[in-house]
This record gives structure tokens, sequence and C-alpha cells, in this order.
């Protein structure tokens, strides 16, 4: 039942669903397909059904081979090691989407409805992920202790 609820967007986020479901309009990619009970979907396969998870990630996939490809060949020009992109998935955005949530102190119960989860400690101990080093450093000095004060041990 989680799974099924309204997400909150920003409003830079709405603006570019408006956008592309005029684009949409214009190339004539409207959905009429009806799935689970909901229907007009913003992306469109060129037939008009929503793209799945499948889809999505062979999109991502795509994107990411194309530019190991560019970058290993841009490297071997330059007599270099290649910065090659790791695999990309929907599943790989998720985990992004929840990080970020985390990392601007989003409420862990609003991430919890947000991800769609029946417990907050599948959000904060699964997806929500400390990126770098610099993170905690960050949190850290937020408590602006001076360095005189000794540690209690």
């Amino acid at each position: 039942d989680a799974g099924i609820r309204d997400i909150p967007m920003t409003q830079m986020v709405y603006d570019a669903f408006r956008e592309q479901r005029e684009l949409n309009l214009m190339l004539g990619l409207q959905s009429n397909v009806e799935i689970g009970g909901r229907s007009g979907f913003i992306f469109n396969t060129k037939h008009g059904r929503p793209i799945m998870p499948a889809g999505v990630n062979s999109f991502l996939k795509n994107i990411v081979n194309a530019y190991n490809k560019k970058e290993s060949k841009l490297a071997e020009e330059e007599k270099r090691e290649p910065e090659l992109m790791p695999p990309i998935s929907s599943h790989t955005l998720r985990h992004t989407g929840c990080t970020r949530l985390g990392e601007n102190n989003v409420n862990p119960k609003v991430m919890q409805y947000v991800m769609g989860h029946s417990d907050a400690q599948i959000t904060m101990n699964v997806y929500n992920h400390i990126a770098e080093k610099s993170h905690v450093e960050n949190e850290m000095s937020k408590m602006n202790l001076p360095e005189t004060v000794p540690a209690v041990v």
C-alpha cells in the first residue's frame, strides 16, 4: 500500500513535467493507456505506451556505454587512464534521490513517505548513503566546538 501515494515535487520538477507533456502533444505521443487505474503518463514510447523501468535502464546503459566509449578513445589519444562511469540504473537514481533528501536534512518520516517504505528504518539503513567524508566533516563542523576543549574519555 505504501507504493501507491501522491509524491510531492518541487516547482522545477512540476515545470519539467509540464514541458514534457506539451512536447508529447506536439509530437503526437499522448498516452491513452490505462495501467492499474492510472493514465496520462508523461514518459511514453513512440507508440504511446508508458516507458517501463527496463526501458529506462536500457536508456541509462546506452548513455554510460556511449560516454565510456568516447572517454576511452580520448584517454588513449591523451595517453592517460580513462575515467569511466560505473553502470547506472533507475534503482541507482532512487538511491541517489534518497541520499540527497538526507543530505538536505529532510525529516526521516518524510523520506520514508516519499520512498514508499512501510518502515523508516529501511529508508535510513538501506537507501540513505553518505556520499563523501566531507559530508561528515561538514556536519561535525556545525557543532563549532573550540579546539581548546579537552575530549572526555
